[in-house]
């Protein structure tokens, strides 16, 4: 329901050419997460750095509320298209998922024919999650192909309780 209405807010929409997404803000972003894990998986690519301390905000106290970012790509949708950072950076990202069953990240699952490339996630980011944590969560060993993981960094936090915790990669499930 959430990912519905992010989809039908034209202030985030990035906007798209020749089928890429050109992403240039953070908003974009979040509504490209929602695209994807609405299973509309399609290409984007990074127009600028990203910053999502932009999207920050304050409770009813006045107490800073950090925005928690929501992984591109789930178990039911995974991302499957091609990500170019175009070597960019990301900052102030922030994943906490603490689901059991959850692969977390700033990609959550992926799976071939996958490509993701070119940015580094900088120090102000940190990924949370039970398990299968990373950069991008967890590959899905199920889908027949490989997936593509270049020149990509991570700079900031990695944390689980309990599994399969990676800098770039937290879990590589595979059917061979």
């Amino acid at each position: 329901a959430q990912n519905v209405e992010l989809l039908k807010n034209n202030d985030l929409a990035a906007q798209e050419i020749d089928g890429v997404y050109q992403i240039a803000t953070p908003k974009n972003l979040v509504w490209y997460s929602a695209l994807v894990n609405s299973g509309n998986c399609k290409d984007a690519v990074l127009t600028a750095k990203i910053d999502f301390a932009s999207l920050d905000g304050t409770d009813e106290e006045g107490n800073k509320v950090e925005f928690k970012f929501t992984p591109i790509g789930s178990a039911e949708h995974p991302f499957t298209g091609t990500f170019d950072g175009q070597g960019y950076r990301i900052s102030h990202m922030r994943v906490d998922d603490q689901r059991a069953d959850g692969a977390v990240g700033f990609f959550g699952m992926v799976a071939a024919p996958a490509t993701i490339k070119n940015f580094v996630l900088g120090t102000s980011c940190y990924i949370k999650g039970q398990k299968f944590s990373g950069l991008v969560g967890q590959s899905d060993g199920n889908i027949e192909g490989e997936i593509h993981l270049e020149q990509l960094g991570n700079e900031g936090t990695v944390e689980v309780a309990n599994q399969n915790a990676g800098g770039i990669l937290g879990c590589c499930m595979s059917s061979k």
